[in-house]
Order: C-alpha cells, then sequence, then structure tokens
C-alpha cells in the first residue's frame, strides 16, 4: 500500500471534502501475523476522523480484508 496515500495531509484532504451527510470507506488488507501495520493505519484513521467503524472479511489466510467506515456521527 502506497503511504502517501495514508498521509495525513491526504487524509484531511478528504475529511474536508466529506459532506455532512457523506460516507468515506477505506478498504486495506493486513496480515494478522503483523498487527501493528492494522493498528497504526486505525490510529491515523482514528486521529483525523474521531469515532469509526471497522468490518473485517474473514478469508483463508493470514491476509484479512479490513473495511474502515467513516460515518457521519449519527450512524456510527
Amino acid at each position: 500500500f502506497p503511504k502517501p496515500l495514508e498521509s495525513r495531509s491526504l487524509l484531511l484532504k478528504l475529511r474536508s471534502r466529506l459532506s455532512e451527510d457523506g460516507v468515506l470507506v477505506f478498504n486495506r488488507i493486513f496480515l494478522l501475523s503483523q498487527p501493528h501495520e492494522r493498528l497504526s493505519f486505525l490510529r491515523k484513521l482514528e486521529r483525523v476522523f474521531g469515532q469509526l467503524k471497522e468490518e473485517v472479511i474473514e478469508g483463508p489466510s493470514d491476509a484479512k480484508n479490513y473495511l474502515y467506515w467513516v460515518l457521519p456521527h449519527t450512524h456510527i
């Protein structure tokens, strides 16, 4: 995953363009054997967007698909 796509400056730009009723979804794949990478990304999102929803799409391997939903506060 390209590091510039998870930069604080890009995340702030995305937040500034998110409408009041808008929804933003990040789709990432992380290895269960490397949880620090997932937690680092999750903390970045929380610092910029506040509360969000994380959903795991289970699969047959050590790599899991994670969806991060940034929603208006009324929907979380």
